[in-house]
């Protein structure tokens, strides 16, 4: 006859241990992959748009320049000003323009 040994306390209460550790290292695992997988997608998203703003502030940015400098030799040689009251002059416009694109707050010229 062959005799078992019988499992006592501790080893019921380490196998469930086991049990509850394993299910609940299952679950979390899975929640924080996805957590991951979520932020990761935000992030690119995120990335994309902060591209296409920079990319935008850059020819805007640009064509600022150019738009003065054309502003510039328009007053220098249709108007016959010197170089410093056409700085000044384009200095204003420029101005007068971030003045009123500050106080439009985010709304739109035009409404649907």
């Amino acid at each position: 006859m062959v005799f078992e040994k019988k499992k006592g306390f501790g080893k019921y209460v380490s196998d469930g241990l086991e049990a509850v550790s394993e299910g609940v290292g299952k679950f979390a695992g899975d929640k924080i992959n996805r957590m991951a997988d979520n932020a990761e997608l935000r992030f690119m998203a995120f990335h994309d748009r902060l591209i296409k703003k920079i990319t935008s502030l850059l020819f805007f940015g640009m064509a600022t320049v150019f738009f003065s400098l054309g502003a510039f030799y328009l007053l220098k040689e249709l108007f016959g000003f010197s170089d410093s009251i056409s700085f000044f002059i384009i200095g204003i416009i420029l101005l007068l323009i971030g003045i009123f694109v500050k106080s439009m707050n985010g709304k739109a010229l035009v409404s649907n």
